[in-house]
């Protein structure tokens, strides 16, 4: 953001609270009258960014979440200033907003699901996990609370096994081949 003022954009409303249909968010700024969030991420992560695919694969509602601040401030255009944490490069991605959601109808629709008793069907299908016939959890899943309760039914009804990778703890819904790596804790 400083970089942005210095350069001699119009920078305004750094972290401003905005609510939307009783939920409450804070914005990175609005620059230039263009809603921007600032996101770090990894080299596969940041390619989304630069290649502008994250409305092809967002698991972490990044496009629904910078909607929502657009909506709340009532404007029509949003970006994304995200960074490689690794090499840092920096790019900017431009959100048309034919990409954006309808965050008033999304939060309202979350809320009916909150409220309802009954388990929501789940969110991502489990993916192959290489060659070995085992099936493992989609990025989506790995980082909600729920996926012990979704995957209840996984590895035959005991529910989901985890495994202790270098690059950290894998969740497998099918394991067809023992992994040659330590099992942990879900």
């Amino acid at each position: 953001m400083f970089c942005a003022t210095v350069a001699g954009h119009d920078v305004k409303d750094q972290q401003k609270e905005v609510t939307l249909e009783g939920v409450v968010g804070h914005q990175d700024s609005i620059i230039d009258g263009v809603l921007v969030d600032v996101k770090s991420a990894s080299g596969m992560g940041f390619d989304k960014f630069k290649y502008n695919k994250l409305t092809e694969d967002d698991p972490f509602g990044y496009v629904a979440q910078v909607s929502a601040y657009a909506a709340a401030n009532g404007l029509d255009r949003a970006a994304f200033l995200a960074i490689n944490k690794s090499t840092g490069e920096v790019c900017l991605s431009q959100l048309h907003s034919m990409d954006m959601i309808n965050a008033k109808e999304r939060i309202k629709h979350l809320k009916n699901v909150v409220a309802d008793s009954s388990v929501p069907d789940k969110c991502y299908s489990d993916l192959p996990d290489g060659k070995s016939g085992n099936r493992k959890l989609a990025v989506g899943c790995v980082y909600c609370e729920h996926k012990r309760d979704c995957w209840s039914d996984a590895n035959g009804g005991a529910g989901l096994r985890a495994f202790k990778y270098s690059q950290g703890k894998r969740y497998l819904t099918q394991v067809a081949k023992q992994p040659d790596v330590p099992e942990v804790s879900v």
